[in-house]
């Protein structure tokens, strides 16, 4: 699994946990648009979009940086 492939579990995960609303403004405050066939594409360099989303992601619980911690331990992504 690649980052943009994890990227994409992780959207629609947040998805399901903490609604469109949330997820979209950070998609869109880090520069990634993901149509509704979930095509993902990036306004900004793909590695600065992805580290973004993911820090976004992080700061929504405590909860959430865990889970994101363990699905990238269980797919071998670095999040750096």
């Amino acid at each position: 699994m690649n980052k943009v492939e994890f990227l994409k579990e992780v959207i629609e995960r947040g998805l399901g946990i903490y609604g469109p609303e949330i997820i979209g403004k950070m998609l869109e405050d880090s520069g990634i648009n993901m149509s509704i066939e979930g095509e993902i594409s990036f306004k900004v360099p793909q590695e600065q979009a992805i580290k973004t989303f993911f820090d976004k992601y992080s700061s929504i619980t405590p909860v959430a940086k865990m889970n994101l911690q363990m699905l990238a331990r269980k797919h071998k992504i670095i999040l750096s």
